[in-house]
Parts: C-alpha cells; structure tokens; sequence
C-alpha cells in the first residue's frame, strides 16, 4: 500500500517555484520535496515545464524528443522540397530508429562490477604425471 500523500500549502508551492537553487539553468526545475510532476515555469503565464526530480518527468520527455524530431524532419524535407523518395527514406530511419529506441528500454546494459583484489592464494602445485 502506497503512504498517503499530504498536500501541500500553497505558499510552500510558490516558495519552490521562486527559489533559484531549484532552477538549473534557469529553466529547468529540479525540486525533490515538490511532487508535482508538472509545474508552471518561472515566468507565470510562459506555460507549463517538467519537474525533473521525478522519476517520471524523463519517461514523459523521450516522446516530446522524439516527435519534434520527426516533425522537424519532415518539415525539412518539405522545405528542401524534396520528392518521395526522401520523404519515404525519413519515414523509414524514424521507425528505425523508434524500433532500436525500444528495443534499447527493453534490454538494459547490465551493470559490471569492478573487478575486486582479492590476496593471492597458496595453490597446491599440479601432481606429477607417471
């Protein structure tokens, strides 16, 4: 069972949002005792931005990315006024690359450990052959 999750005063919202330690860059909010995973930027009224000290916000960033790679592509190759063929060949590296993306989440690299010194041990020496 999850703990409950207490709300928050407003003040204490407004406090976050206006201290400078929780804005890396000045536009990215990275505030762990904030647990919002939306947050409104810094300028009030400029829209909404992810609180980047969730476990969420990067899951909800990767389909951002990906799509405004595409459109922008495409929008490229519409400008560049190219034919079919290239439009066609876009398409294709964006499945490409949506396929390795996911094979990529689905099989994580396991962690090696670092190799540990362990003492030398006496080893017995190998019996002679007769």
């Amino acid at each position: 069972m999850a703990p409950p999750i207490h709300p928050m005063p407003n003040h204490l919202f407004h406090h976050f949002l206006s201290d400078p330690s929780h804005w890396r860059l000045g536009s990215f909010f990275f505030c762990p005792a904030d647990h919002r995973l939306i947050v409104p930027k810094r300028m009030r009224g400029l829209g909404w931005t992810l609180n980047f000290a969730r476990p969420l916000a990067l899951p909800y960033l990767y389909p951002s990315c990906i799509l405004a790679t595409v459109y922008g592509g495409w929008e490229l190759a519409g400008a560049l006024g190219t034919g079919c063929d290239a439009r066609f060949a876009i398409k294709r590296l964006v499945v490409l690359g949506l396929i390795s993306l996911c094979y990529r989440l689905a099989n994580p690299i396991p962690k090696t450990r670092p190799p540990t010194s362990s003492p030398p041990t006496a080893t017995t020496p190998p019996l002679p052959l007769k």
